[in-house]
């Protein structure tokens, strides 16, 4: 339990959320970060090869925003 407890205290900082998006890209995941400059709960989806797209989750699904 205490090394969970670690896991999870660690991943509430800056340093532990970056180790963690690094592991995700080198195993080839996509990530969603928060874009909070952005209205109406806009996240970036993050591909493995950097490409990053704004959207939002509709019915559980990434759904890119219409290109303006």
């Amino acid at each position: 339990m205490d090394d969970l407890d670690k896991i999870i205290a660690e991943s509430q900082t800056a340093e532990g959320q970056a180790k963690t998006r690094a592991f995700i890209r080198r195993h080839g995941g996509v990530v969603y970060e928060d874009a909070p400059q952005d209205p109406d709960d806009i996240i970036i989806e993050v591909s493995p090869d950097g490409t990053r797209r704004r959207g939002r989750f509709v019915n559980g699904r990434f759904t890119p925003l219409a290109e303006s």
